[in-house]
């Protein structure tokens, strides 16, 4: 971005007129809505959700503001001091993981005084404000030039407990490449802003040792999935082409300076997605938001879950993809939701939310019709010896109630109309595959179905399977194969030697004539330890423990 209300912009050197829309209705798929959260809000730039619903947001000028129960309080949480002209102020906002714990939230933001500097700075709530005198310097970054743009500001804590920081290069592009300055770079640090273990940079100045990936022009936002912990970085672009980079590697060179769009430096990492600049959907002039769409609870329909959503600063719309495809393609959600708006975010109710920076406001965009049910988590394989217990559950999302059936090898279980099955002291017999059908008054959603195996141990001193075994065990000094008897009830087998990692060393197919039922498998090349010989036939998984000590 070239300053926070662009009315025009250079590309190529020439001055381009970016007009905001007249005053028209928002488009969204049939059932979604706009709904005003609050108003009132002076040039936001970035908000967080607190773990009892609490909205903080960012406003330019220095402010955190406070929503509570839908009304914006009267008093801010807190106030810095700040620069804001151009695109400096209070640019982020992050909340600690254990905030109910703490209180801790973190700021980002541009002090006044020169020498010119963004910082990170640490609060602690009390109640609804920040508790007097609590600011904590977490992290000091690097002197600003004269220009005022390319600040990034985004910051959000990962899975692994870690800030991550996105930084803009502060409009002087060199810096993107220099892993001597925090210009330009996506950092991780810890929350006291010390360099943690596992960065990709182990070496050289305190700037590199905190870059988690580089090459950036102005991150202006990022998203951290919530489960999978993958990260999107929303970055800011310049002539022609917006992208959305999948950071969640360290170490990684997305390539500016030297390249905008898809790569063509090499030892760059390409975008997931781009988008190009100009007029109408699904073009514009800066991605200001993104977020991704995998809430715990949600009234939206079952095709929006798992994508992620991202928005345009310039051209007023709100598009989404599948970030799990090979090459993902950018969808159409929402237009003429008007000029300058930022901070796409899901929030904790399942809504998506944005900030208006015209309107002062904070939106929620809804849906009101009823949804048939989906699954966003499936149940898992289970591998499990006789005896123990077996449990499948599955988790789906839909207008409720939702009702739940279980079928083995689609024969319906009997009273299993719960999310989880549970299974005691599994059997042989108990061996299947097992599906979930989740329905409501709209609808029903099946699972792909899921396998249940279920083993008997034969170990090296084990009688009860007698007619089982893999003789000599243990393997001692000079002996280069086994011999396995097998049951002529398996019929043909598989076999596979697995080490203790779980890791199969080698498999073999094996059928039988008349009288036979054993077969010799090489162990020469088997180091010192315990393996594990597993038989596969059918439905039926045995194993076999074996013992090398030459």
């Amino acid at each position: 971005m070239s300053g926070w209300v662009p009315l025009c912009r250079i590309v190529g050197g020439i001055w381009l007129l970016f007009c905001g829309f007249c005053a028209q209705a928002q488009n969204f798929p049939d059932g979604f809505s706009r709904v005003l959260v609050a108003d009132n809000l002076a040039s936001p730039t970035a908000m967080a959700f607190l773990p009892d619903g609490r909205i903080l947001v960012c406003e330019q000028t220095g402010a955190v503001r406070v929503i509570k129960d839908g009304t914006l309080l009267p008093d801010p949480f807190l106030t810095v001091n700040v620069h804001s002209s151009g695109e400096r102020g209070l640019l982020g906002i992050a909340i600690d993981p254990d905030f109910e714990t703490n209180g801790y939230v973190y700021v980002y933001y541009t002090v006044p005084t020169a020498p010119r500097h963004n910082r990170i700075s640490r609060f602690t709530a009390d109640g609804d404000v920040a508790a007097e005198d609590s600011e904590i310097l977490v992290l000091r970054l690097d002197n600003l030039s004269t220009a005022t743009n390319h600040n990034g500001g985004a910051m959000h804590f990962g899975l692994d407990g870690k800030l991550y920081v996105a930084i803009g290069e502060n409009a002087t592009p060199n810096n993107a490449q220099n892993l001597d300055t925090y210009h330009g770079k996506f950092l991780r640090i810890n929350s006291d802003g010390s360099v943690p273990e596992g960065n990709p940079f182990t070496d050289g100045s305190e700037q590199q040792q905190r870059v988690w990936a580089y090459g950036l022009r102005n991150p202006y936002t990022f998203a951290i999935h919530r489960e999978s912990g993958r990260i999107m970085v929303n970055d800011v672009g310049q002539n022609t082409w917006e992208e959305i980079n999948d950071a969640t590697e360290g170490g990684q060179n997305f390539g500016w300076p030297d390249e905008e769009g898809m790569p063509a430096a090499s030892g760059t990492s390409a975008p997931v997605l781009v988008y190009s600049h100009g007029s109408g959907n699904g073009k514009g002039c800066a991605i200001t938001g993104g977020t991704f769409f995998s809430p715990t609870t949600t009234d939206y329909p079952g095709e929006y879950y798992g994508k992620y959503f991202y928005q345009d600063y310039c051209n007023g719309w709100i598009n989404y993809m599948d970030p799990d495809q090979e090459t993902p393609q950018a969808l159409p959600f929402a237009t003429n939701l008007g000029t300058f708006c930022l901070a796409l975010t899901t929030g904790p109710d399942g809504n998506l939310y944005y900030l208006s920076r015209p309107d002062g406001a904070l939106y929620k965009i809804v849906y009101g019709e009823p949804t048939p049910p989906f699954i966003t988590h499936d149940a898992e394989p289970v591998t499990l010896t006789e005896g123990e217990t077996a449990t499948f559950e599955v988790r789906a999302l839909g207008t409720p109630p939702l009702q739940y059936a279980w079928y083995k090898d689609d024969v319906l279980i009997a009273d299993a109309m719960e999310s989880v099955l549970v299974l005691d002291n599994v059997e042989l017999e108990d061996a299947g595959t097992y599906k979930v059908v989740v329905s409501n008054d709209w609808g029903s959603a099946e699972g792909t179905g899921i396998t249940l195996d279920v083993i008997n141990i034969v170990g090296v001193d084990d009688d009860r399977y007698s007619m089982i075994a893999a003789i000599p065990n243990p393997v001692t000094y000079n002996v280069q194969s086994v011999e396995v008897n097998v049951p002529p009830e398996f019929g043909p087998v598989a076999i596979s030697i697995v080490d203790m990692l779980s890791r199969e060393l080698a498999r073999s197919y094996h059928s039988f004539g008349a009288g036979q039922n054993a077969i010799t498998i090489p162990v020469h090349n088997l180091a010192n330890g315990m393996y594990h010989i597993v038989l596969h036939s059918g439905k039926r998984r045995t194993t076999i423990r074996l013992l090398v000590a030459r």
